[in-house]
């Protein structure tokens, strides 16, 4: 069972962008892998397109959509708004509870021909 924590914070910034925001009408908010470094993978979250492949979580009225890579990976995570205007940083924050899990380098298993 995926652990889903969305701040208030959070939640009154994606209800804020919808409400205000009319080229977000027909698009869900997802989240994807940014990218990966020794720390585990970096996380993004934003307005896209549907996709029928997305796992869909419900919390505090807000449709998270996950595709089933990410899914895999982060089964227990908080996503909190944050924004300091005297540094001039403002944004969704991320955290996977569970990143120990996808610290380091990723190897594949070198497959044997029969």
């Amino acid at each position: 069972m995926t652990k889903i924590k969305i701040t208030t914070q959070a939640i009154d910034q994606i209800k804020l962008m919808l409400e205000h925001d009319y080229t977000l009408e027909d698009k869900v908010l997802r989240i994807s892998i940014d990218g990966k470094g020794c720390d585990g993978f970096d996380y993004a979250i934003g307005f896209t397109d549907q996709n029928e492949k997305d796992l869909i979580h419900t919390v505090s009225g807000i449709s998270l959509h996950l595709d089933p890579f990410v899914s895999e990976h982060l089964n227990d995570f908080s996503i909190d708004y944050q924004a300091n205007y005297e540094r001039e940083e403002e944004g969704f924050v991320i955290t996977n509870n569970e990143s120990d899990k996808t610290k380091g380098k990723f190897w594949l298993k070198s497959q044997k021909s029969s």
